[in-house]
């Protein structure tokens, strides 16, 4: 009988494997769009950088793009809960990067986007790589993370971003032509 039961989960395996649709990683960016269509995408020191992360089974937790972006009262805009977290695991830069507001009162203070426009002053944002931990540690006034819509009735919020990353003042990083068009709401994805 346990023999069966085996044979019954190796197969099981087998076929959900054959399954999957092999796609590969985007060589272009994404366009820029308003209409909630789930996409993200930048440039990294002028390579495109699009989420690419395998749906494997030894890779448990390894998404593509993740998000939480929500009112946090339902009476009301603003404040608004937003992080998200995008992975690629190619050769052209693997890493993931990570966004979320960064604290205005504190460490202590939970914190939220308070208003549309260029919220970069108040964004933390990470890239978590083999070659280094690159973070918005080192201010950069030419840092962009704008919101360029937000629409609660259709839930959809949509923007571009630029930053530079430091992993130390002479170790940096350049984020360009960064865009995102989400939809409000909980998502994780990952590639097939």
């Amino acid at each position: 009988m346990k023999n069966i039961f085996f044979l019954f989960t190796i197969l099981f395996v087998f076929l959900f494997c054959l399954s999957c649709k092999k796609t590969s990683p985007s060589k272009v960016l994404p366009p820029i769009t308003q209409t909630g269509a789930n996409t993200f995408g930048c440039k990294i020191n002028a390579q495109v950088w699009v989420p690419y992360y395998h749906c494997d089974s030894y890779c448990m937790g390894c998404l593509e793009l993740a998000y939480n972006i929500h009112q946090v009262y339902e009476t009301s805009v603003f404040p608004l809960r937003f992080s998200l977290e995008a992975g690629k695991s190619t050769n052209t830069f693997p890493g993931f990067l990570d966004f979320s507001p960064a604290p205005l009162r504190g460490p202590t203070d939970i914190s939220y986007i308070y208003h549309l426009g260029n919220v970069a002053d108040s964004m933390a944002v990470d890239f978590l790589s083999d070659k280094g931990n690159y973070t918005t540690h080192y201010r950069n006034p030419k840092d962009i993370f704008e919101i360029s819509k937000l629409d609660t009735l259709n839930k959809i919020i949509s923007g571009i971003f630029s930053f530079t990353l430091y992993n130390s003042p002479s170790d940096s990083i350049v984020i360009t032509e960064g865009r995102f068009d989400l939809q409000l709401g909980l998502y994780s994805h990952c590639s097939n």
